[in-house]
């Protein structure tokens, strides 16, 4: 008997590990079971276990969809990122369009102003070289129509009339060109048109002025 109860203990001690924390938790569990008979009316160690268990499990639920949203979040974030610096490149592109348009006005600007005074530096040209080339003309008033051999050219017409009313010197003076004033033919009984004379000679319109404020009216033919 003493024999066999020594080697009952030797087995005994030979167990495994796994078997001796399996053993614990069947006595854990019974012993919990008892007390939640024993303590009516309370919550039992293995309903809070329990509860602690559906915690952890919801716990796990929300760190793992936790750690979705964040890694959403992150990589929304990354995206942003790069649109932000798309976004500030085209800025910088942007304002350094806008400089060199800026400048190109600059220069464009003072470029018109050299061009609007040249221009009007033109104009005065363009008036006095107008006013020049007048110089030598003369109007002749109440000349009768129809007395220009052509209806287009009235030099020869002119060229007779400064030969009869001039006392002397008519036929020297030369005449560049003349015509009657560009409107349509008067009707019978109207005033004629006015005569216009260009001659070559400063000298000669000075003579026909001087002759007509002389003699005022002028009869011919």
């Amino acid at each position: 008997m003493r024999v066999q109860e020594g080697m009952g203990k030797a087995d005994k001690k030979q167990q495994s590990p796994e078997r001796g924390i399996k053993r614990l938790k069947n006595n854990f569990e019974s012993s919990a079971s008892d007390t939640e008979s024993i303590q009516d009316g309370r919550p039992s160690i293995a309903m809070v276990l329990r509860e602690m268990k559906g915690m952890e499990s919801s716990l796990k639920g929300f760190m793992k969809q936790l750690k979705e949203d964040v890694s959403f979040i992150k990589t929304n974030m990354l995206e942003l990122q790069k649109e932000a610096q798309a976004l500030d490149t085209c800025t910088n592109e942007i304002e350094q369009r806008v400089s060199d348009l800026e400048g190109n006005m600059a220069a464009v600007k003072t470029a018109l102003k050299d061009e609007q005074l040249k221009g009007s530096r033109m104009r005065e040209k363009l008036i006095d070289l107008e006013g020049q080339s007048r110089q030598n003309n003369l109007q002749l008033l109440g000349v009768r129509e129809g007395t220009e051999r052509k209806p287009w050219d009235m030099t020869d017409t002119v060229s007779e009339l400064l030969e009869d009313i001039m006392p002397a010197g008519g036929d020297q003076i030369k005449i560049e060109c003349a015509h009657r004033a560009l409107s349509a033919r008067p009707k019978p009984g109207q005033r004629p048109r006015v005569v216009i004379i260009k001659l070559l000679c400063f000298q000669d319109r000075e003579k026909i002025i001087k002759l007509a404020t002389e003699k005022g009216k002028i009869k011919w033919r």
